[in-house]
């Protein structure tokens, strides 16, 4: 685990000067961005339910931890860009007792992955340029094994939303 954490980084400084945008003829360009951080987490309560030995749990949660992905656009002239963003959280899956006590029960990494179009306002040469991006995305969340016993990667896809 801990090279792969040292290839993420090593890839990161490497790959930075690419991070400028690269020609691709008269109306295209790639803009290639590696990003390093921390992602705060959040879980999902439930009603008390009698797991885990005999325990009452009320709240699973995948931890906040380290996070690290990349990004990549192409141009389409001056103002907009369709690009792809991949991310991935090493976490810990935690389950949470009634009685504020918590357990954590293996390793899990969270993986996202979302495709965008990107609208930028303003000129390209401003110093600041606010822009408008919308997308659609997937998480996977994979945990390792739980007591010796495999999980399969669950991943989610939002349906679309049907209005009666």
């Amino acid at each position: 685990m801990k090279s792969r954490i040292f290839a993420v980084w090593v890839l990161m400084f490497a790959l930075s000067p690419l991070a400028l945008a690269q020609d691709f003829g008269k109306d295209y360009k790639m803009e290639l961005t590696a990003f390093f951080g921390y992602t705060l987490s959040e879980g999902i309560n439930f009603g008390p339910d009698n797991i885990s030995g005999g325990r009452l749990i009320d709240k699973i949660t995948p931890t906040s931890g380290v996070g690290w992905g990349f990004q990549a656009d192409l141009l389409a002239g001056e103002m907009n860009a369709f690009g792809f963003q991949y991310s991935e959280q090493l976490s810990k899956m935690e389950l949470s007792g009634a009685d504020g006590q918590k357990l954590e029960i293996t390793d899990m990494t969270v993986r996202n992955y979302h495709g965008m179009f990107t609208f930028n306002f303003g000129a390209p040469d401003a110093p600041l340029r606010p822009f408008l991006f919308i997308g659609l995305g997937m998480t996977s969340y994979s945990p390792d094994n739980i007591e010796g016993n495999s999980v399969e990667s669950k991943k989610n896809f939002p349906p679309p939303e049907v209005a009666a």
